[in-house]
């Protein structure tokens, strides 16, 4: 998030949104949504501030009942 938001603030190249959801999809939710409130990055747009916090409980919820359930 540091990244694409010091490339908005220069209008270089930035990273597509799809492959943010990608990394958090992957596991990466929560650093990018520790990420964007911390710069201040993405908070207002609506797939990021619901998105974002459903791939992460999403992803708590698969981590528990794997470590309750094994």
């Amino acid at each position: 998030m540091y990244r694409d938001k010091a490339k908005a603030i220069k209008g270089a190249w930035r990273i597509q949104e799809k492959t943010l959801f990608i990394v958090a999809l992957c596991g990466g939710a929560i650093g990018i949504f520790i990420g964007s409130h911390l710069f201040r990055h993405k908070t207002q747009k609506k797939r990021f501030k619901y998105g974002i916090p459903l791939i992460l409980l999403l992803q708590l919820i698969i981590v528990s009942a794997m470590f309750f359930y094994s």
